[in-house]
């Protein structure tokens, strides 16, 4: 007589789990997860953040029911999920990403994730705006799409004690502008992560574990918000450019000019695939900032990791930093020792290793050339004076570099003089520690000046392939376009107008004692042009892909001619280019536009058109230079970079110390317009000087 009652319960519990089965199975998903670089994944150890693990438990929520999952967005994740859609923008602020929202809502999406304001409360910008920024953010959201489902996260916990407080109250807000819309009946919901330090992978982005924590928590809001039936179905638009399709990894739907594919040497593939996405948004590695200026910034190794650091040598002599982790940029506040009485100014300042252990130290250049340094003892944030008088003055200071010319660790006192000399007092590795010896040997002259050389028109280059370690780039904060023509060991050379190129060739003896010659030469390695009447149309690339840099001359229209480098270096070598190749008939855009750049790993560089504003249209080498005339040199693979809306100069270099090509853009006017500097990372595993 017992088995009815338990039968009946067990019938009832049941039925209840059945109806809650039914009404909570769920729609299928077009997500479009919104914010900065945590909604992107960064540090995460396989890209995907917490997107991977969300997708999965969502798609596994009721395997019978054939629910479809489809992230959106124009950002896609490098890392190993197939659905790589996302708008997280690295670095970004609230009044940035309240802007990104709008052009992947075209698609209709049916829920929205919310992580912003990270960064405004880690930088305190704009902190007592970003509320109301986000309230009509949110508004204009609903006035798109009223059906849309809004998850929005309170700003995740640091390792930064300023930061949470003052997320604290930006959260409270949130809290309280959420709960108003849903008393208006509007789709809705907060969630907070309840990460704790040890989800913390640096000072602001998630482990592993963290990343995970989110996406539980994002899962237990979706799954919520359908049973309470705040989800319905997503638009059914494609408007192109947000990746909609599960898996699409779609393009990023950027466009930019037109260039002509005309000509024997183009071929138009149409889209381009996925192997060619290149560029891996890092959003702004700082904003804009009173008193700054790209000439102010300094990128030099702060802690001996390998990245290159965000340094700031602002007008009135603070100097502040953000570290580069790799994957996001964490603020060290200012760094500069205590020189309050010592009236320095921005432009004084410098950054390099004088003390061998690989972290730069700071120095400061006076007016007559003379130096002081503090020495690095905190990875950035602590510096100690060395010695006062490290540096007597051995000329101006726009003519003293501090740069390591013999390659062994320590920066030396470099000076270039008008008319192309150059001579080295090299660093003894003293420092002040005795004050019995010098910090410096005595100043010599390592090249001659040159007679009627053009102004600006020395360059530093490796010409002849002897593999040689040194370093002679010639720079105050940033690099100027280097190029390597072979070796390692850099070489001297001079460009005329006509574009004839006279070479002094680096033996490899600065340093010695012996008197042995440490340039020989000159040697005219490159014939002149007669259309190139200043040599601004010279450039130096390998084409292909021996190691050694070629001869182009750039015309107007983009059209290239090519002499390849033969290997026969002087004084030996007879010959040292092929005859001239046209290689390229142009792609209908000014020379100027026109860069090259290994955009993959097989050492042969690519024709890039670097529009206005930061877009970058290329065309793949193929491999074929030289070729016959019936070959194809270049294929067209389309917009490689999207532009970033900025007017400051696009550089390509190794920013991050992972071997990859970046693509930076400086704002020149960061002080004015509030500009910030934008950074992306290369995905390709190669290094291309600056051209």
């Amino acid at each position: 007589m017992k088995t009815l009652p338990n039968a009946l319960v067990w019938t009832a519990s049941l039925l209840a789990i059945v109806s809650q089965t039914i009404a909570a199975a769920l729609p299928d998903l077009r997500i479009l997860p919104l914010g900065d670089s945590i909604t992107k994944g960064s540090l995460s150890s396989d890209g995907n953040g917490y997107l991977n693990y969300l997708e999965t438990k969502l798609e596994n929520y009721d395997p019978d029911s054939f629910t479809t999952v489809d992230m959106i967005g124009t950002i896609h994740t490098d890392g190993s999920m197939k659905d790589k859609d996302h708008e997280g923008h690295s670095g970004e602020y609230v009044e940035n990403i309240v802007t990104y929202w709008q052009k992947p809502f075209g698609a209709g999406p049916n829920v929205v994730l919310l992580h912003v304001g990270t960064n405004n409360m880690d930088l305190n910008r704009n902190v007592a705006e970003a509320p109301g920024l986000y309230s009509t953010m949110l508004d204009e959201m609903y006035k798109k799409l009223p059906n849309a489902f809004i998850i929005v996260c309170k700003v995740i916990h640091s390792k930064n004690a300023e930061l949470n407080a003052r997320a604290s109250d930006f959260n409270a807000k949130l809290e309280k502008m959420v709960k108003q819309r849903r008393a208006a009946g509007r789709p809705i919901a907060i969630i907070d992560m309840g990460l704790v330090d040890s989800d913390i992978k640096d000072e602001k982005h998630p482990t592993d574990l963290g990343y995970a924590k989110m996406a539980n928590g994002w899962y237990k809001a979706i799954v919520d918000g359908n049973v309470a039936g705040l989800i319905k179905s997503h638009g059914t638009s494609d408007i192109g450019g947000v990746g909609v399709g599960v898996g699409s990894g779609g393009d990023n739907g950027a466009s930019t000019g037109s260039a002509g594919c005309e000509g024997g040497n183009w071929k138009r593939i149409g889209k381009i695939f996925d192997d060619f996405k290149v560029w891996e948004d890092k959003g702004s590695i700082k904003g804009g900032a009173d008193d700054f200026a790209y000439d102010k910034l300094i990128l030099a190794d702060l802690d001996g990791d390998g990245f290159d650091d965000y340094i700031l040598a602002d007008n009135d002599g603070k100097v502040r930093a953000w570290k580069n982790n790799g994957g996001g940029m964490t603020s060290l506040g200012y760094i500069q020792p205590d020189w309050a009485d010592l009236d320095i100014t921005g432009d004084m300042v410098r950054m390099a290793d004088v003390t061998g252990d690989g972290k730069a130290d700071m120095i400061v250049l006076y007016k007559d050339g003379a130096s002081k340094v503090w020495k690095n003892t905190g990875d950035g944030k602590k510096f100690e004076s060395l010695d006062s008088k490290w540096a007597t003055g051995l000329a101006s200071r726009e003519k003293v570099h501090i740069l390591d010319m013999d390659g062994d660790g320590y920066a030396d006192y470099v000076v270039l003089y008008d008319g192309g000399a150059v001579s080295w007092a090299r660093n003894t590795h003293n420092n002040g520690a005795d004050s019995n010896k010098k910090n410096w040997e005595s100043l010599v002259e390592i090249a001659p000046g040159v007679g009627g050389a053009p102004p600006k028109s020395v360059h530093l280059v490796d010409l002849d392939g002897d593999k040689r370690a040194g370093k002679l780039p010639l720079y105050i904060k940033y690099p100027p376009p280097v190029t390597k023509l072979g070796d390692g060991l850099a070489d001297y050379l001079i460009v005329y107008g006509g574009s004839a190129v006279k070479a002094w060739l680096n033996n490899g003896n600065i340093g010695r004692q012996d008197g042995q010659r440490l340039w020989d030469g000159p040697h005219v390695i490159a014939p002149g042009v007669a259309e190139n009447d200043d040599g601004s149309k010279v450039r130096f690339a390998d084409l292909n892909g021996d190691g050694f840099a070629d001869y182009l001359v750039l015309y107007e229209g983009g059209a290239v001619d090519a002499w390849l480098n033969q290997q026969q270096i002087p004084p030996n070598g007879r010959q040292i280019w092929r005859d001239k190749e046209t290689v390229a008939t142009g792609a209908g855009v000014p020379g100027s536009k026109v860069r090259f750049v290994q955009l993959n790993d097989d050492g042969k560089a690519e024709y890039v058109v670097q529009y206005d504003g930061g877009a970058a249209k290329a065309f793949l080498n193929t491999g074929d230079i030289p070729g016959s005339s019936d070959t194809r040199n270049w294929i067209d693979i389309g917009v490689v970079a999207g532009g970033v809306g900025e007017p400051g100069p696009v550089f390509y270099a190794d920013i991050d110390g992972d071997g990859k090509d970046d693509y930076s853009v400086f704002h020149p006017l960061a002080s004015l317009v509030g500009g910030d500097s934008k950074l992306c990372m290369r995905q390709q595993d190669v290094r291309t000087p600056l051209l």
